[in-house]
């Protein structure tokens, strides 16, 4: 099965998805072991799963700093 997401996307949340999907599909093939490539790749991941829950974070913050705004108007 193909990864349906995009490992070259600017979308951290997608960029994410896509390399978690990519080493389940080869742990799930039994693959080659993890090399000192592949630990660079899972800090990106988890740096990508952070980044994406903290622009989730600002955007619902800001979401609702918008709704006493929209209140007075």
């Amino acid at each position: 099965m193909n990864n349906p997401f995009s490992s070259n996307s600017s979308d951290a949340s997608e960029n994410a998805k896509s390399l978690l999907v990519h080493y389940l599909q080869n742990a799930a093939n039994g693959n080659a072991p993890i090399s000192e490539d592949n630990f660079a790749e899972i800090s990106d991941l988890v740096d990508s799963i952070i980044e994406a829950a903290v622009e989730k974070a600002v955007e619902e913050s800001l979401e609702k700093m918008k709704l006493p705004i929209n209140r007075l108007s």
